[in-house]
C-alpha cells in the first residue's frame, strides 16, 4: 500500500547522499549554509515519508535531525526557513501525542504556536 512512498523514500535518500556529497566542497559560507538548509529539508521530508508509512521510530530520528540543523542555521530567522521550523515541531508534536505521549507532544505543538 505504500508503494509509492517507498519510491519516493528512494529519490529522497539519493538527495541527501548527493547533497552530503557535494557538501564538504562548498567553500563560500552561503554555499555552506545552503546545503545545510537542504539537508534539513530533506530530513524533514525523509521524516514525513517515514511517519506517513508508520514508521515512527525513523521518522522521530529524521524529525529531530531536521529540527537541529534549522536551529544551528543562520538563515533560521528568514520566512521560509522559519515555517520549515514551525513544520518540524508540529510534526513531532503530533508523532508524540499519536504515541500517548501527550505532556512532550503538547510541547512540541506549543513551540511551534509561540512561533
Amino acid at each position: 500500500p505504500y508503494k509509492s512512498k517507498y519510491e519516493a523514500r528512494k529519490l529522497l535518500e539519493a538527495g541527501v547522499q548527493e547533497i552530503e556529497r557535494l557538501w564538504p566542497e562548498a567553500q563560500s559560507g552561503s554555499e555552506s549554509e545552503r546545503g545545510s538548509e537542504m539537508l534539513a529539508q530533506f530530513f524533514l521530508y525523509l521524516g514525513k515519508n517515514y511517519y506517513f508509512c508508520e514508521e515512527v521510530p525513523q521518522a522521530e530520528q529524521f524529525f529531530n535531525r531536521s529540527l537541529e540543523r534549522y536551529l544551528r542555521s543562520p538563515l533560521r530567522l528568514m520566512p521560509e526557513t522559519f515555517v520549515c521550523i514551525q513544520d518540524v515541531f508540529n510534526n513531532l508534536g503530533m508523532l508524540w501525542c499519536n504515541r500517548q505521549g501527550h505532556k512532550e507532544g503538547m510541547n512540541f505543538l506549543r513551540r511551534a504556536q509561540i512561533m
